[in-house]
């Protein structure tokens, strides 16, 4: 699985999950920090990435219809992003 990390979660997360071998880019590393969700959409859209996000306006964006491929999304809650933290909530 490929993973985008939206703007609200920190780079360290898409490092720990890379770290634990997971293909995951941040926002930040695409230059996408300051784009729409819209933008975030379409760029996940084309390299075939999990959304993963604390914004839940991605699920509409997800259940739209104009849109033949529509990767999954992660909505995540807030959770604490210490490393060992991540490892008990996520399973990673």
């Amino acid at each position: 699985m490929k993973f985008l990390i939206d703007n609200q979660l920190p780079l360290q997360l898409a490092e720990h999950l890379r770290h634990r071998g997971h293909d995951c880019l941040h926002v930040l590393e695409l230059e996408l920090d300051e784009a729409n969700d819209a933008a975030i959409w379409s760029c996940a859209e084309r390299d075939e990435r999990i959304v993963v996000s604390k914004d839940d306006d991605f699920i509409f964006l997800a259940n739209r219809k104009l849109s033949p491929v529509k990767p999954p999304t992660c909505v995540c809650p807030a959770i604490p992003l210490s490393p060992g933290c991540m490892t008990r909530h996520a399973g990673v």
